[in-house]
């Protein structure tokens, strides 16, 4: 496997994820000005509580197959059909069981009466999710059938989106089709992955021998889970629908930062695992700093963008109803760093060195201290406090991790880096903050601020030689030469 695929693979990877993420943005202000705000919240409320679900389901498959696949492959394509058969056959019994779970949680719980349509229509979420085999193909790193299976559903999306939604009576239709893009990516991607295995019943034996340490990465993403979207879910118990509809707003603008700058640090997994499965340290170290530096460079400008023109990005995504989530947005903005860095030192370096017992533990912990302080705090600041929340649990996660590994995964060169990535993003905030002055118009706004912030940072870190810009600029140097 050689590193020159982490580019084209993250690129390809930032670019499913960038569709993913542009699909909902482009929708919510076409919904959100025909579907009640109430609607949305419940919306919101019932996509975030089955992802509970569909973590016990999946049951760390996403990690673990992706790491032990990735070697499994490395030895035979007969091994690899062996692994995956197996690990495929405990996703499909722990999906039955979160299924009937879910159904459980229907009938106990009254407040979820509430939410029943689009529970009853997300569950079949759960279904898909496992058929779907998606970490067959990040064990293999083939990002190309990923992302053009992605974009194609979502462009189908689209399109059924502006078809099919038209009064505020057709809320659940906008579920069904968010149901109908996972549904048909996961269905194509499970006929395609004979491409890499065929699927045989394998031996209880042989199956189960994956369950404790899936469990163990399962209960480190399900705590992820719980402190991801547990902002949401309390909100819907103590709050009302109409703030969880406004927090999911502002979600949606953090992710669209994070997952597309994650990009470059998820597709390094498989080439992490069998750099330590060689005992090949120096190289691990090399590719952890060389995307510590990629990841500040691309976050850092994202951040000050998101909090200077945060009233631009909700008009240009909803209606003025909604501009009461700029602060939270704001502060949101500002767990961005601290969510990189804690994933890369997670499921980039950690799960890869077999430390899943290290990574459930701050994980757990961290959990029960996000959903404390949303349970003290929701009460009485509302969303703010939520996100407040997300953003401490962020940094405490990335914390601990820096505490653990910096002596066994020292990062090189990257202070330098980090400071000139800030100077510029401060550049950024400057710009961007002067075109909201000058220009009303929220779409003018944010497209003219882009534009001129991504001349003006690349123009600053190429001056101050940062190390991540230069490697960008070497790269498509030689691109153009060779054409």
């Amino acid at each position: 496997m050689a590193r020159p695929s982490i580019w084209k693979n993250g690129l390809l990877n930032a670019l499913r994820i960038l569709c993913s993420l542009l699909f909902p943005l482009i929708t919510f202000p076409y919904v959100s000005n025909i579907l009640d705000i109430s609607d949305i919240g419940r919306y919101d409320f019932s996509y975030a509580f089955v992802q509970y679900f569909i973590t016990i389901a999946t049951f760390g498959s996403a990690v673990y197959g992706t790491r032990e696949g990735a070697v499994a492959y490395s030895r035979s394509k007969e091994e690899y059909s062996k692994f995956a058969s197996e690990v495929f056959s405990l996703n499909l019994l722990t999906g039955a069981a979160s299924f009937v779970l879910l159904m459980g949680c229907l009938l106990l719980i009254p407040r979820l009466g509430e939410y029943a349509d689009f529970l009853l229509l997300f569950s079949l979420m759960i279904v898909f999710n496992v058929v779907g085999v998606e970490w067959v193909y990040t064990s293999r790193a083939d990002y190309a059938f990923i992302t053009i299976r992605a974009i194609a559903f979502q462009v189908v999306s689209l399109f059924l989106m502006f078809l099919l939604i038209h009064t505020p009576d057709d809320f659940l239709l906008y579920g069904f089709i968010t149901v109908f893009a996972s549904a048909g990516s996961s269905l194509l991607g499970f006929f395609h992955a004979r491409k890499y295995c065929r699927f045989q019943l394998p031996k209880p034996r042989a199956v189960f021998r994956h369950f404790a340490p899936m469990a163990i990465i399962f209960v480190s993403l399900a705590a992820n889970v719980v402190y991801v979207n547990s902002s949401s879910v309390l909100l819907g118990f103590l709050s009302s629908n109409q703030e969880v509809g406004q927090f999911g707003l502002a979600m949606k603008a953090y992710r669209a930062i994070s997952k597309v700058a994650m990009a470059f640090t998820t597709v390094a997994i498989p080439l992490m695992a069998v750099y330590f499965s060689n005992r090949d340290y120096e190289a691990l170290t090399s590719t952890v700093s060389n995307l510590f530096r990629r990841m500040a460079l691309i976050a850092f400008p994202c951040v000050a963008i998101l909090v200077a023109l945060s009233d631009q990005v909700i008009l240009l995504l909803s209606t003025p109803s909604y501009l009461d989530a700029s602060p939270t947005i704001k502060i949101l903005a500002m767990a961005v760093p601290f969510c990189l860095l804690a994933y890369l030192y997670g499921q980039c370096v950690l799960i890869p060195m077999n430390k899943e017992k290290t990574v459930l533990a701050v994980t757990v912990a961290v959990a029960l201290f996000n959903v404390a302080s949303n349970l003290v705090l929701i009460p009485h600041f509302g969303k703010n406090a939520a996100a407040f929340s997300l953003v401490a649990s962020e940094f405490l996660t990335f914390f601990i991790y820096y505490l653990y590994i910096r002596r066994s995964v020292p990062l090189k060169g990257i202070f330098p880096c980090l400071v000139k990535s800030g100077i510029g993003a401060l550049g950024v905030y400057g710009v961007c903050s002067a075109m909201s002055v000058f220009v009303a118009d929220p779409l003018a706004c944010l497209f003219s601020s882009v534009a001129l912030s991504v001349l003006l940072y690349s123009a600053v870190e190429l001056f101050a030689k940062n190390s991540a810009m230069l490697e960008i600029a070497s790269a498509i140097r030689k691109r153009v030469v060779r054409r």
